[in-house]
């Protein structure tokens, strides 16, 4: 009752007095609105000024990194090059990304870069300086002459936007290997992107600062090696089908008893093609699925009769028991039946090879390679380490695998038998003869070192080719074209978006880099080996395409293991991967500076 009595001659009070309390009210009003807007709206331009201030700092950064112009050899390249277009451009990409609800056009924006010379002339150092407003609207209009404007102009913090980048004398002719993962999960998009594929980011950027690499001095060269596990490579060799064989390629000493037996060596050229199961592992079961598919799959997709294919020489016509057969290989080097002391010498070493290669993904693994003589400088870095051979795409039965199959795989390659059964589905199997028809180069394969920019332009047409990922396949089989090349400097560029499959691969890289030192023996080793062409400095760099948080793992293995802190980076986008591809090739030491320093 008495909170009731109280309310109710508060009331009373108000509406007596209500008349009184309108002028004050009207006075302290503007005075109100005006605290208002400049508590909220101040505190709203204040921060809006310090993200300014770090995009233009990112912006700037960025320009300074991605300036390919050659300032020392042309004095007119900027302008060649349209820079100041390309630098507000490139400004304002950042200035949208950090305010995607502003608008800057070009008259907020203004990059300018200054050219500092010692006293004999020389280009000692480039400053850049980004400028730029933000147009913003107070929250709270402004009302009877009280408040902020309509717009208010916002800049960044005078110390903001300023950067030095020192120019040294890293014009040294080199060698580049990038080394590039063309595993399954390059398919994917790029962390945070709608759009951009992991692969196609990767092949234009290469591309790309390949140009201005070569532009750099014309004594440089780059190659490039595609991994999964195995590097697929060309070869001169026809299909059945009219287009060209893939080649598989590994590089790696391996233990003799797995390579020779009775002083004979392995070729996996005669076993590529064979399935080393035990439910066909005699030479007549053997050829008999191989000639099924001959029968079955390539006289049916090329209108061919079994005569036919005797004629071309694919077949031979054989008699048991006065009973004729067929027996069926193209290639004369895996033929069976012209081989027979081959095959029943080797086939339970291959079988325990290709059984553990099995286990392991990888015909190099913890189990098979050969640690000290792999890591010997002869094999190491000589062609006499790697071994090539046909990759067989065709799957001739649906219970059995072909010999390494994890090897350079190709997932398009087993699609057309269909699941369950060994019945073929000729759709697919009609699509993917004619792939093979016209094919002339694997989906991926290697490049040996060249200056010829058209032979790298190449790589853009390149596509995935699937399977896992094994680092230690692509840095191994990058050590002999590294070592060909005739420059005083080689850097090898690993480009991957994760870590290495688990089993087989992910093993051998720790023991490799962990137990071995495999990174220091190869900056040792490229240091001393051609005694004709010396080499006097080698780089290894590290870069993920991966920047998902609590995945960096890979990254931090690296750093620790192989490349160091300086020369491990995560790119996220096209740009940040050219950028930091440009700040490889170029070794530059770039700084943000105070402006009364510019």
């Amino acid at each position: 009752m008495k909170i009731k009595y109280s309310l109710d001659i508060f009331l009373l009070v108000f509406r007596r007095e209500s008349g009184v309390m309108i002028l004050p009210f009207a006075i302290m009003f503007p005075m109100l609105l005006m605290f208002f807007s400049f508590a909220l709206d101040g505190a709203y331009f204040q921060s809006t000024r310090a993200r300014l201030a770090d995009a233009m700092n990112q912006g700037t950064l960025a320009i300074a990194i991605n300036d390919r112009c050659d300032y020392v050899a042309d004095k007119e390249c900027a302008v060649k090059h349209r820079n100041k277009e390309a630098n507000k451009k490139l400004l304002s990409h950042y200035l949208n990304y950090y305010f995607p609800n502003i608008t800057f056009t070009d008259n907020d924006l203004d990059v300018i870069v200054n050219l500092n010379r010692n006293n004999a002339k020389e280009l000692t150092s480039i400053d850049y300086n980004g400028t730029g407003i933000a147009k913003l609207h107070p929250i709270f209009k402004k009302y009877n002459g009280v408040g902020f404007s309509d717009d208010v102009i916002v800049r960044a913090d005078s110390s903001a936007g300023t950067v030095r980048k020192l120019v040294e004398n890293h014009n040294i002719p080199t060698d580049f290997v990038f080394i590039v993962d063309v595993s399954e999960s390059m398919r994917e998009k790029i962390s945070g992107s709608d759009d951009d594929i992991k692969y196609d980011i990767l092949k234009k950027a290469i591309v790309d600062i390949s140009q201005a690499i070569f532009n750099n001095n014309k004594k440089n060269t780059i190659g490039i090696v595609p991994f999964n596990v195995g590097v697929p490579v060309k070869l001169s060799k026809t299909n059945l089908f009219g287009g060209k064989e893939t080649g598989c390629s590994f590089a790696g000493k391996l233990k003799k008893q797995y390579t020779e037996f009775r002083s004979k060596s392995v070729d996996f050229n005669f076993w590529y093609n064979k399935y080393l199961d035990d439910k066909v592992n005699n030479i007549k079961k053997q050829d008999e699925l191989i000639t099924s598919f001959y029968e079955k799959t390539v006289a049916v997709v090329l209108h061919l009769t079994m005569p036919q294919m005797v004629d071309k020489k694919w077949c031979t016509t054989y008699s048991e028991k006065n009973i004729p057969f067929y027996s069926c290989d193209a290639d004369s080097r895996a033929n069976l039946r012209a081989h027979t002391d081959e095959y029943n010498l080797h086939y339970d070493h291959v079988k325990k090879l290709n059984k553990i290669a099995d286990e392991y993904l990888s015909i190099v693994n913890s189990e098979t390679i050969d640690f000290n003589e792999a890591l010997k400088d002869k094999n190491l870095f000589s062609d006499s380490s790697v071994t090539t051979y046909t990759y067989f795409p065709y799957r001739l039965h649906n219970e059995y695998h072909p010999m390494f199959h994890h090897m350079c795989e190709y997932v398009n390659y087993f699609t057309f038998y269909r699941p369950g059964r060994n019945t073929i589905n000729s759709h697919k199997l009609n699509d993917f003869v004619k792939e093979m028809k016209y094919r002339q180069s694997p989906p991926s394969y290697l490049i040996e070192l060249t200056s010829n920019p058209e032979v790298i332009s190449q790589f853009e047409k390149m596509s995935v080719m699937g399977g896992y990922t094994d680092t230690i396949s692509g840095l191994l089989r990058s050590l002999p074209v590294i070592a060909k090349g005739h420059n005083a400097k080689k850097v090898i560029i690993m480009v991957t978006d994760g870590d290495d499959t688990y089993r087989g691969p992910k093993s051998l890289s720790s023991k490799l880099h962990k137990d071995y030192k495999i990174c220091k023996r190869i900056k040792e080793g490229l240091l001393t080996y051609n005694k004709i062409y010396k080499t006097n400095e080698v780089d290894i760099f590290y870069i993920s395409l991966s920047s998902t948080k609590g995945d960096d793992r890979h990254i931090k293995f690296w750093r620790e293991f192989c490349v160091g802190d300086d020369n491990a980076f995560v790119a996220n986008d096209y740009l940040s991967l050219v950028n930091i591809l440009t700040k490889v090739y170029k070794k530059e030491r770039i700084n943000f500076i105070d402006k009364s320093r510019f």
